[in-house]
């Protein structure tokens, strides 16, 4: 007999050897299985390159410098009249490893000097020189050139011109024959196109490249006539008269913008 029920307690009772040993091997029976269950499976496996696999992220960059045997824009231009012309020369350089695109030229012109000071707005006193309306028709006019090698120039010459065996426009009206007067194109118009508005043709975008830019700078003709000092009687000095190319100043910021080369899929 394995066991006896007690009608009073309402419980099962183990008696006997018989008893006793199944209920020990029903025991044993249930840890076996927890310990064969608990192990779960033993067998993994792994794949992976025994040589590092490199990833590197590209890096755009482009860099200002003078000229050869230039100060570029480090030089200001000073006592400019109508019909002058001054040149800068200033180099740019990819010294990145991606190939820009769509270079834009945005320039921003200041009362003072350095880019905290206040932006010439149209109508101000200076702003014939670079900003509204006036300017387009009066003001500071330029034609960018780029040459594959550097400017052959006498620095400080007025009678020298710059040479380069074949030169390319980079911001010009694009008519007429290749001279500041068909080819410059105001600076208030640049202005107005803002930073990143105007796009700079046939600049060469590989990396490593240096870009060999002549910038210059014309007053277009104008006539005036100072009487006891003025140019206009409601003015004490040409500085004042808003309508006056004499006298005026413009602090300029030339900024050059490229973007980062058309996105790419690749597989290998």
């Amino acid at each position: 007999m394995l066991g006896k029920f007690d009608l009073h307690k309402g419980s099962w009772s183990i008696t006997g050897f018989m008893g006793k040993a199944a209920v020990l091997g029903i025991a044993a029976t249930i840890g076996i299985a927890n310990i064969v269950g608990g192990a779960g499976a033993a067998l993994n496996a792994t794949a992976f390159n025994t040589a590092n696999q490199n990833i590197n992220s590209g890096k755009l960059s482009l860099t200002l410098s003078a000229g050869s045997a230039s100060a570029g824009f480090g030089t200001a231009i000073t006592g400019m009249k109508p019909l002058d012309t001054q040149t800068r020369f200033v180099d740019y350089t990819n010294d990145g490893d991606l190939a820009f695109l769509t270079p834009d030229l945005g320039i921003t012109a200041y009362t003072s000097a350095g880019s905290g000071g206040t932006i010439i707005t149209a109508g101000s006193a200076d702003a014939i020189l670079t900003t509204g309306a006036a300017a387009v028709t009066s003001g500071i006019r330029v034609w960018v050139q780029n040459c594959a090698a550097a400017w052959t120039f006498t620095a400080g010459s007025s009678s020298s011109a710059a040479t380069c065996a074949s030169p390319s426009d980079v911001i010009s009206t694009g008519s007429g024959t290749a001279t500041v007067l068909n080819r410059a194109v105001p600076i208030a118009t640049l202005i107005a196109a803002g930073v990143s508005g105007t796009a700079m043709t046939n600049l060469i975008n590989t990396p490593a490249y240096v870009n060999h830019l002549m910038y210059t700078l014309y007053i277009p003709d104008k006539t005036e006539t100072t009487v006891n000092g003025k140019t206009n009687a409601l003015y004490a000095t040409p500085a004042l008269d808003p309508a006056s190319i004499q006298g005026k100043n413009a602090w300029v910021t030339w900024t050059v913008e490229v973007k980062q080369p058309a996105l790419t899929t690749g597989n290998s």
